[in-house]
């Protein structure tokens, strides 16, 4: 099991782990799963659509005006919620198809081309950023 790299973890740091580590595995429990089961965790809430989508916004607010920057958020925030608690890996058409309707259903349709190029930049800086599969990824006909 790595505890870290020299010198970074110092060796007293590096043996007081080790000793956790014996008392868990005397104690039943594998360290090494433990530790992957907290990284499994980390790894499903940084793909929950609403958090790849503020990084985005993170990323390109400060070359938008301070209005576009703001409009796009609320953008995200509120229109998209529908989509803000899954997983970018789960999200298909059709779950995108259901926040349009809901937006022109809102008395908005003209937000609705605005907006949806906005999820697909998302979606590209999702697959740049390797938070979702390329194989997911379909060609439209």
């Amino acid at each position: 099991m790595a505890l870290g790299q020299y010198p970074t973890v110092s060796l007293v740091d590096a043996r007081k782990q080790a000793e956790e580590a014996r008392v868990s595995l005397i104690q039943g429990i594998n360290p090494l799963d433990e530790r992957r089961e907290c990284k499994r965790k980390h790894a499903l809430t940084d793909r929950l659509f609403n958090t790849v989508a503020m990084s985005w916004w993170e990323q390109q607010k400060d070359s938008r005006s301070s209005d576009h920057a703001a409009r796009v958020k609320r953008f995200i925030t509120t229109d998209c919620k529908l989509l803000s608690k899954l997983h970018i890996d789960d999200i298909d058409a059709g779950h995108i198809t259901e926040v349009m309707l809901s937006i022109e259903a809102s008395g908005a349709p003209k937000k609705v081309p605005v907006i949806l190029p906005i999820i697909n930049r998302i979606f590209g800086y999702a697959l740049a950023h390797r938070l979702t599969p390329v194989t997911q990824l379909k060609a439209c006909p």
